[in-house]
């Protein structure tokens, strides 16, 4: 009796990848949504930036495994905010560049 074929690993991965993009919207597809709300918005750059780090950190409690990286990226912001001696960044409002269709 043939014993069946196994799948590869990367035979696994690309079944799971189509199964999922089928049901749900990328990460990318999802930011692109925010992202139209935010060039209605009068935020810049750095207003954007700030709340991503600040989000991250609030969605450690139901995502535990971003912990360490929403830490990281926190430090780097308020370190950001602390060394910039002109805060360049507020000035820069969001702009209008190519994202993923919706």
């Amino acid at each position: 009796m043939d014993e069946p074929s196994k799948k590869s690993l990367k035979e696994l991965r690309e079944e799971l990848v189509a199964r999922v993009d089928k049901t749900k919207s990328s990460p990318s597809q999802r930011a692109a949504l925010v992202y139209k709300i935010l060039l209605e918005s009068d935020l810049s750059n750095w207003d954007a930036v700030c709340f991503c780090a600040e989000y991250l950190g609030l969605m450690i409690e139901t995502m535990p495994h971003i912990e360490k990286l929403a830490k990281e990226l926190s430090q780097l912001i308020y370190t950001q905010h602390y060394l910039m001696e002109e805060n360049i960044l507020e000035q820069v409002k969001i702009k209008p560049v190519d994202v993923p269709p919706s």
